[in-house]
């Protein structure tokens, strides 16, 4: 299971939180195949250049999945 979340403050200074996918991922969880769907997540609500930071639990592939975010970010000329 994977979930992602967003927060941020809206035009009226509020903090905003929203569910953006909560979801059985099929495939299997080594860094790339999770990379990909948070990619996909991210640009389905046209977020992914507002990318401020990335918060994950203590899973040992989370920082390889980030390093693999960046690439695929990179390819799709986000820096």
């Amino acid at each position: 299971m994977l979930a992602i979340t967003s927060h941020y403050v809206d035009n009226n200074f509020r903090v905003q939180e929203d569910l953006l996918d909560f979801a059985h991922v099929s495939v299997s969880h080594i860094e790339e195949n999770l990379a990909e769907h948070v990619f996909k997540v991210l640009s389905d609500y046209n977020i992914h250049t507002r990318l401020f930071c990335v918060t994950f639990d203590n899973a040992s592939n989370n920082e390889t999945m980030i390093e693999q975010l960046i690439i695929i970010l990179r390819e799709h000329s986000v820096t």
